[in-house]
């Protein structure tokens, strides 16, 4: 039943794949009691952490909602289950002029930085606010040069056996055509494709000939720039 579930993303159908294996995989619908979520939900929860659990948990009651959809089972057990809160260890800000330019000015004076371009990549997410995955998954022929906008239509995972894939956002809303001042290209060595020597459907911040950049290799090194550079605390 899980696998008939439509369309799903790659990545959310890795998680249900796993979950159906690691926690409900030899249970019958029938079988699957409030007890027992209930009680496989507070395992996840107390081993793995409480964002996991009520991802778990999400899980399961999608599931249970298309079952009874189809007739296998009257109810859906986890509607009974403890809803999970998710706590905010920390509420995110934005960054200040100040605090954007002192951490763009480390990022340039830095040689490890710079050979990962992280400053370009850094100023591009700054002035659009698009997530790492986003700004990574963008080609040449999403940008509007002359009308200042770029199209936000896909993000980078990785797919075990698979490697690196741009795929489409989760959802119609993450599609979005966002502006972006002109002194982004004037400030960074992002130029056209055609200057570039690349092609409309190369990334803006390739990883080397025209390839799809790693995001966990971007973003961790994210962290380690900022053990170099202590100065600004508020960047993560």
């Amino acid at each position: 039943m899980l696998r008939r579930l439509v369309e799903l993303a790659q990545y959310t159908s890795r998680q249900y794949a796993t979950l159906a294996d690691d926690c409900i995989g030899e249970i019958r619908l029938g079988e699957l009691t409030t007890p027992l979520v209930d009680k496989v939900i507070g395992k996840i929860k107390q081993d793995v952490g409480p964002p996991t659990a009520k991802s778990c948990r999400s899980v399961i009651s999608s599931v249970m909602n298309l079952a009874v959809r189809y007739g296998a089972v009257m109810i859906n057990p986890i509607r009974e289950v403890e809803r999970i809160e998710v706590r905010v260890k920390k509420t995110p800000r934005a960054l200040s002029e100040l605090e954007i330019a002192d951490w763009l000015r480390q990022l340039s004076a830095d040689d490890t930085a710079r050979r990962r371009d992280l400053p370009d990549l850094t100023l591009f997410m700054i002035a659009t606010g698009v997530r790492i995955g986003e700004a990574l998954a963008v080609v040449w022929d999403q940008v509007d040069l002359v009308g200042g906008e770029v199209e936000i239509t896909h993000t980078i995972i990785r797919v075990k056996g698979q490697g690196l894939l741009r795929k489409p956002t989760k959802s119609s809303a993450g599609e979005r055509v966002l502006g972006y001042p002109s002194l982004f290209w004037r400030c960074s060595d992002v130029g056209s494709p055609r200057a570039a020597g690349s092609t409309c459907r190369s990334s803006l911040t390739p990883s080397g000939a025209s390839a799809i950049r790693r995001t966990p290799a971007a973003g961790s090194a994210m962290p380690e720039e900022k053990k170099r550079s202590p100065g600004s605390p508020h960047t993560t």
